[in-house]
């Protein structure tokens, strides 16, 4: 359905350049692997790649057939519906409790939280810093909305949603105070004395506990036994997996095992598995399955978004509304998301990770039409200064 829309809805041509590339691993992990591996596992990883090309069009999409502000408005209120259905749910199936004790709350429910909420907090951070409250010209509607996601974010306990939050509230930042490095510090100080507070105030508690042991978690190494492979499972995982990768021919290096190729965790894993088709840890899932070649890609694909955002000549914009440094740093910042998180949850290909493709996607769209507005105006002026 989006790539029949994107037919009739035209994306700007270099997003769709853009998104081409991004097939280039999606053709050498199915052909590597239709003939080799599991049809239904193979079709699962299709799916996996795809997701990236499709949300960037379709956000690209969206931008083409909807005003900006209307755009952002509706993804903010959609976090808002999914941070309310969170509360709601974990009150009432945990108690009050779970605004003491959220990691508890969430292990107990098994619950996640929702990608949507931590991109609805940054939009309406957003509509204060660039917008002016176009958005949400209404304080206590805004600043509800803006209490609601906070308050979800807070309960997921997602460290994965919380890292995000704080590299886009960073850069967020430093692309409205570049001239005046001192206001980031004082938010920087700030901020560091509200963690500060949190880990002295309560630091036996299961969400501290989980978030200073995040970086053990992903570190690449095996486990000694059962009880190690539990509490470090992704390390583990992406130990295993990059040693299926070495044990690979040159050509399964280059080009992947194909998609549908697993991974022999050594014994049965705690969703009761052995062999694995997908992997938490995204980079070695790509070398798996589309060996170097695809990771070359993905690389490439991050510096061309990188050049895309920031392209653009400031000095003859003019008509700038204050608006542009948004356009401009939120692809950036929706891409270093799905890259960071990337090795903690394969967010470049994770299904709760679609809004940040659409987000990207839509930016990019309002960007580049911004770019374009901005150069007929300047050539119609030297038309007219030459007439």
């Amino acid at each position: 359905m989006i790539f029949i829309l994107s037919l009739y809805i035209r994306p700007d041509r270099r997003i769709i350049k853009l998104s081409h590339l991004l097939l280039v691993p999606v053709i050498i992990g199915t052909m590597n692997g239709l003939f080799r591996n599991a049809f239904y596992d193979v079709f699962k990883d299709m799916y996996y790649f795809l997701n990236p090309v499709l949300y960037l069009l379709l956000g690209s999409i969206i931008a083409r057939r909807y005003d900006r502000m209307d755009s952002l408005r509706a993804i903010a209120l959609l976090g808002s519906v999914c941070s309310l259905y969170l509360i709601f749910y974990m009150i009432n199936n945990y108690g009050y409790t779970a605004f003491t004790t959220p990691r508890e709350a969430r292990e107990s429910l098994s619950v996640t939280g929702f990608a949507a909420t931590g991109v609805a907090a940054i939009i309406l951070l957003c509509d204060k810093l660039f917008f002016g409250a176009e958005l949400f010209p209404n304080f206590r509607a805004w600043m509800g909305l803006l209490l609601i996601n906070l308050l979800s974010l807070y309960l997921s306990a997602s460290r994965t949603d919380l890292l995000v939050f704080v590299i886009s509230l960073s850069i967020m930042l430093y692309v409205k105070f570049q001239h005046r490095k001192h206001y980031i510090l004082l938010y920087l100080v700030f901020g560091g004395l509200i963690l500060s507070a949190f880990f002295l105030s309560n630091p036996q508690s299961r969400f501290v506990e989980t978030l200073l042991k995040a970086p053990e978690e992903i570190t690449i190494q095996p486990a000694e036994n059962v009880v190690e492979i539990n509490e470090n499972y992704r390390g583990h995982e992406a130990y295993m997996t990059m040693k299926t990768i070495r044990k690979g021919n040159f050509e399964e290096r280059l080009g992947g095992q194909g998609f549908g190729a697993t991974v022999d965790m050594g014994s049965y894993t705690p969703l009761d598995m052995r062999h694995i088709p997908i992997m938490h840890n995204g980079y070695p899932y790509i070398l798996l399955k589309t060996g170097w070649i695809g990771m070359a890609v993905y690389i490439l694909f991050g510096l061309l978004l990188l050049r895309l955002s920031l392209k653009g000549k400031d000095r003859y914009l003019s008509q700038d509304d204050g608006t542009l440094s948004f356009w401009k740093s939120f692809p950036i910042i929706s891409a270093l998301g799905l890259y960071v998180t990337n090795v903690s949850i394969t967010g470049i290909f994770n299904p709760e990770s679609v809004i940040l493709w659409i987000v990207c996607g839509l930016s990019l769209q309002y960007k580049l039409d911004f770019d374009g507005r901005i150069c007929n105006h300047c050539k119609l002026q030297h038309e007219t200064n030459d007439v």
